[in-house]
């Protein structure tokens, strides 16, 4: 069985197009954007536990988070 491992945390979207603002975890967040995807573990009340895997269509550094694009999140309303 695979551990996982903590990295960050998913923020507010960004804009119309599906971005998202990401706090990682540790001193350099730009090395995550050579991941080519990315686990999400949610827990929720109402539904439980879930987790979903996004593939990083694109990403950059800005500051000190990262601002994130995935497949299939084109909307604001998606990235909520």
């Amino acid at each position: 069985m695979k551990e996982l491992i903590e990295i960050g945390r998913l923020g507010q979207p960004r804009g119309l197009r599906g971005e998202i603002w990401f706090t990682a975890y540790g001193n350099d967040p730009a090395y995550l954007l050579k991941l080519d995807s990315f686990l999400f573990e949610n827990t929720d009340r109402r539904n439980g536990q879930q987790k979903r895997t996004l593939k990083l269509s694109k990403g950059r550094l800005e500051a000190t988070r990262l601002m994130l694009k995935f497949d299939g999140i084109d909307s604001r309303e998606a990235a909520e």
